[in-house]
């Protein structure tokens, strides 16, 4: 939009021009510098512009002779850029007349340039903005609408009450001018009555009134009005306080938008979080399932490694007491002995299993506990696979700790810990765990040679295995959750000397 725009300088300082007309072709402006009335006077018998730039005295005479011309053939918006500074009756005029500023060059005419550039910026970023005035005086109203219809505003004027009110209901505007005196309504009736509709709560008011008793303008912005105007008003303060007005309607729309749509955005956002919460709820139970299936598989054949010998010993008991009834040289107290062997084994199977039962069955409740009963009862469940893997194991323990915890979770995080270890020293010669308890922190190291320095960060990542097609990359990774999220403490491995070393923190009970 901005290439369509025509703009004339008429300015008599070379450096102020060529600084504006640069700055104005850099918005995208059309821009033709004249430094003489004469000069301005050809452009604009040839050309119609759609603003000017003018500078009130020139070399050959006076740019105010040009606005009669001006405004009566064309719709050109004009900006004054002048030194006359106090000629308060002439700012009046030209106002009413319709210019759009009127800025001052002083000392300092880098600021004044900048003014004129803010003026064309706001202009030609502003769509054209809807204002209603009511007022029963036909003058103030056409006064009103001569000094903002050049400024880019549409200015519907209504001459009462009733009237304005039924307008609003139909219409869309970005500020309201309201006389306080007027045939039907009084100005504050009104203006109760435009508040109380919550579409115009926030509506900009701008009331006008002949007298500015402190008592009512008290009573006008007390009512909801936002600003008040004494007539009759001075052209240029009137345009100041409507300009700020409406920027400051503009800004508190685009302020509710943008909360809206944040709002939105929040509800989008809260709806797909939880959705995803609840997916890796579900993917976290999934692979919770996983690493207790592949943890139960290899357990089974540790309990059934752990079962063969008792199983044995009752069935050669079993086959020993048949032999003696069929040969009939039994003895009752003999009997009596071995009986009471088979319940023991019966009970070592028992107990086997309970240990088991425990081991797979989740808390919900914290149990107070400490790091030896932990490992003590890790290698009770790992004992026969210890043995025939032909694993050296020290336990030492300089302070023991009461922690409270979720005892099974730590039990499963400390077997599977061991089990790795026990994985890899597979093809190892010296095949050494040493279990060092210190208060709340367990250590466990082994002789395995130690995780590749490359592949050290990612042990704890899910899926990540160094054991082939035998591993599920589960099991470091639900042992660092349980251990983090479950257990609120650390999980931790570092390589030493011999091998790895995982480190379990937790915090005092």
């Amino acid at each position: 939009m901005a290439e369509m725009f025509d703009v004339l300088i008429i300015e008599d300082s070379k450096t102020i021009n060529n600084i504006l007309s640069k700055r104005l072709e850099e918005l995208g402006l059309q821009v033709t510098q004249t430094f003489t009335l004469k000069e301005a006077e050809e452009r604009l018998s040839q050309k119609k512009y759609d603003f000017l730039i003018l500078d009130l005295h020139l070399p050959d005479g006076e740019g105010i002779d040009l606005l009669g011309s001006i405004q009566t053939i064309t719709d050109t918006k004009i900006i004054v850029l002048t030194s006359t500074a106090d000629d308060e009756s002439l700012r009046q005029e030209l106002f009413n007349r319709g210019i759009l500023d009127y800025i001052i060059k002083d000392q300092n005419f880098l600021y004044s340039v900048e003014e004129v550039i803010k003026i064309f910026e706001h202009f030609l970023s502003r769509k054209k903005k809807n204002m209603i005035i009511i007022d029963d005086s036909k003058f103030v109203v056409r006064q009103v609408k001569r000094v903002l219809d050049t400024r880019n505003y549409n200015v519907d004027g209504i001459h009462t009450g009733k009237e304005g009110l039924e307008l609003l209901e139909k219409k869309e505007y970005e500020l309201i001018i309201l006389d306080i005196e007027l045939p039907d309504l009084h100005g504050l009736e009104v203006l109760k009555r435009i508040r109380d509709k919550p579409s115009l709560i926030h509506l900009p008011i701008i009331v006008l009134s002949g007298s500015n008793t402190p008592g009512l303008v008290r009573k006008i912005l007390k009512s909801g009005a936002n600003d008040y105007i004494k007539k009759p008003f001075v052209a240029e303060e009137f345009i100041l306080k409507v300009d700020f007005w409406i920027d400051y309607f503009e800004q508190q729309m685009q302020l509710k938008r943008k909360t809206i749509e944040m709002q939105r955005l929040n509800e989008r956002l809260e709806k797909i979080v939880k959705a995803e919460v609840a997916k890796n709820v579900e993917q976290e139970k999934m692979l919770l399932a996983q690493s207790r299936l592949a943890a139960m598989g290899e357990l089974i054949a540790i309990i059934a490694h752990q079962w063969r010998q008792p199983i044995n010993v009752i069935s050669t008991i079993a086959n020993n007491v048949k032999i003696w009834l069929e040969l009939k040289e039994y003895d009752i107290e003999k009997i009596k002995e071995n009986c009471e062997n088979i319940l023991r084994q019966i009970n070592y199977l028992d107990t086997t299993m309970e240990d088991f039962r425990n081991f797979f069955m989740p808390q919900k409740e914290m149990v107070k506990t400490d790091f030896g009963k932990i490992v003590q009862k890790a290698v009770e469940i790992l004992e026969h696979l210890l043995y025939i893997k032909d694993i050296e194991l020290v336990i030492e323990k300089k302070s023991v700790e009461k922690l409270e915890t979720y005892e099974n979770e730590l039990l499963q995080v400390v077997i599977n810990i061991i089990k790795n270890a026990v994985d890899a020293m597979e093809n190892k010669n010296r095949r050494k765990i040493k279990i060092l308890i210190d208060g709340c922190k367990l250590e466990i190291a082994d002789s395995g040679g130690g995780v590749p320095s490359k592949i050290l960060t990612k042990i704890f990542e899910p899926y990540f295995s160094t054991k082939g097609q035998k591993g599920t990359g589960l099991g470091l990774y639900l042992s660092k959750r349980i251990v983090e999220e479950r257990c609120n403490g650390k999980l931790e491995v570092r390589n030493e000397k011999e091998g790895a070393i995982f480190t379990i923190e937790l915090c005092k009970s």
